[in-house]
């Protein structure tokens, strides 16, 4: 009995000694394992530090400065190192997958596997070159080269290069080229890296991807001697395009002679537009290649968004014969409104309120309209429902920093006057107002766009047709008998003036207006900023555009 005790005590004693070892080598397994995770997740991260502190101290160092290099001379914008189930014969071994995105050139991806060796009882990485990769051995590196393509040029449509040509087109237009910045590149798309010559500011910048093509290159491993063992990667270099651009360069030189004959103390722009397409034909500012406010500028529009007041009211039931008070004064929420001097006519009709540009019957007009008759009418003509400011207001419509407009609901019914006169908490740029008023005369809005041809679903809409021709009647009267009618204009001139108060002055500073058409080309110029009044629109704004139609002959 006693003999079987005795055996039984050994065979228990060796089961409890190979249950110890058993777990002993799952603690290890796990250790490595963990070890092996660490330092894979810290290389997808760049984390060198936490890298070397996972590794055999006598390759630690070894692995701060090759692996620092890998990491800063091949761009390596993201990777990931997925581990694999370790093998244990001695040693561990961990294999790893490695999907590596080498920035400008594409993903490097290769199965590669680290060893691991106990120190001090615990594991740790044992770095070489081989851990980077299995076939870069001691004395080996890894190349990257980057190779950018032929720049492609902004041209006319006559197919002459643009740059040169025009120094406000250059200025406010083109852009420039140069070296990009980490942060540029990364804006410019994947493509892309700090110190590649792209487009910095203007078109150049907005049709970047086109004009510079595909940059290439490769990723090649070589020995000491520099000779290619094996190419990891391989880009194609692709030459940019040429961009086409709608600029007319004899819309543009009458734009610019026309504000020429703005006083030198006063700020102005004139933008034209092809009333049949949208296409931008020139973009004119005063001071000469001063601050682009014909596309970036936020101005209220004043009087001329009667042609938006006119639009709402027509949509409502209102036509051009319909009584309206032009009184000298109105008070709405407690706040009064007044004619430009003091100006009244008695019950007139709408057409002669848009003619004479009567404030006090537009806004007697719009206290008459439905709730939101007014937002409606302006997004017809592309105008945002959002304050400027917004990323939706500021958007703009062409591959550059523009404005469109902006007609926040009105916030009560003060606001709600001050809007139908275009003042408020209204603003616009003078490339927003061109596009109004071509819209009236084709009788589709559509957003602006400086490319030959128009862009893939540039958005448009089209007007009701009894508004159109209305409001091509108003405008007409205008020019004819209206606030226009001795401004110089030439026949065929149809359009709307404006005066728009900006500032805190007593009296305040104006910005000056005329939006219009004459045969194929629309166009909208703005005189006077806060600071600078420009007048009244018949008296400044209107006089530039009768220079530059008299220019266009």
């Amino acid at each position: 009995m006693l003999g079987v005790v005795v055996v039984l005590g050994a065979v228990f004693g060796v089961l409890h000694v190979r249950d110890q070892q058993r777990k002993s080598r799952e603690r290890s397994h796990a250790e490595a394992t963990a070890v092996a995770g660490r330092y894979l997740t810290a290389w997808g991260h760049g984390d060198v530090a936490t890298m070397a502190a996972n590794a055999t101290p006598d390759s630690a160092a070894a692995l701060r400065q090759q692996v620092g290099t890998v990491l800063t001379d091949l761009h390596i914008s993201s990777a990931t190192y997925l581990p694999g189930i370790l093998r244990f014969q001695g040693d561990a071994t961990a294999p790893f997958h490695a999907s590596v995105v080498v920035q400008g050139l594409g993903t490097w991806s290769y199965d590669g596997s680290l060893v691991l060796h106990r120190v001090d009882k615990h594991w740790k990485v044992a770095f070489t070159p081989e851990s980077i990769y299995p076939e870069l051995h001691a004395g080996d590196t890894l190349v990257r080269e980057r190779k950018l393509g032929t720049r492609g040029q902004i041209r006319l449509a006559d197919g002459r290069p643009l740059r040169g040509l025009d120094g406000e087109l250059d200025g406010n237009m083109l852009g420039t080229v140069g070296p990009y910045t980490a942060a540029l590149a990364k804006s410019a798309g994947p493509q892309f890296v700090a110190g590649d010559i792209g487009g910095l500011t203007g078109l150049e910048r907005g049709y970047n991807a086109v004009l510079s093509g595909t940059p290439g290159g490769s990723l090649t491993l070589r020995s000491s001697t520099g000779a290619i063992l094996d190419t990891l990667i391989s880009q194609p270099v692709r030459n940019g395009k040429d961009v086409t651009v709608s600029f007319d360069l004899n819309v543009q030189h009458a734009a610019e002679s026309a504000l020429s004959g703005v006083p030198a103390n006063l700020t102005g722009s004139l933008v034209a537009i092809d009333v049949t397409t949208g296409k931008v034909l020139a973009v004119a500012n005063h001071p000469y290649n001063g601050y682009g406010r014909a596309i970036r500028g936020h101005y209220p529009p004043g009087s001329t968004f009667k042609i938006i007041t006119t639009t709402a009211a027509l949509l409502s039931g209102k036509s051009a014969s319909t009584p309206l008070p032009c009184t000298p004064s109105i008070t709405v929420g407690g706040r009064s409104f007044t004619n430009a001097e003091g100006e009244s006519y008695g019950t007139i009709s709408l057409a002669t309120a848009f003619a004479k540009s009567c404030n006090t019957a537009f806004i007697s007009l719009e206290t008459s309209l439905p709730k939101g008759a007014l937002g409606r009418a302006a997004a017809l003509f592309g105008f945002s429902d959002k304050p400027a400011g917004t990323d939706t207001a500021t958007s703009g419509p062409l591959p550059l920093t523009s404005f469109g407009g902006s007609v926040p609901p009105p916030t009560d019914v003060t606001d709600g006057a001050a809007e139908a006169i275009g003042q408020g908490r209204i603003v616009t740029s003078p490339l927003q107002m061109a596009s109004v008023a071509a819209a009236v005369a084709s009788g589709t809005w559509r957003q602006p766009y400086v490319s030959a041809t128009a862009p893939a679903n540039n958005p448009q809409h089209a007007i009701p047709a009894n508004v159109v021709a209305t409001l091509r009647d108003l405008m007409g009267q205008v020019v004819s008998y209206g606030t226009a009618a001795h401004s110089g204009l030439p026949a065929g001139t149809r359009g709307k003036t404006g005066t728009a108060e900006v500032g805190t002055k007593n009296p305040p500073d104006t910005v000056a207006w005329f939006v219009g058409y004459r045969g194929t080309i629309a166009f909208a110029c703005q005189v006077g900023d806060s600071g600078a009044s420009g007048g009244y629109g018949a008296d400044t704004a209107a006089p530039t555009v009768a220079r530059f139609l008299r220019a266009l002959g």
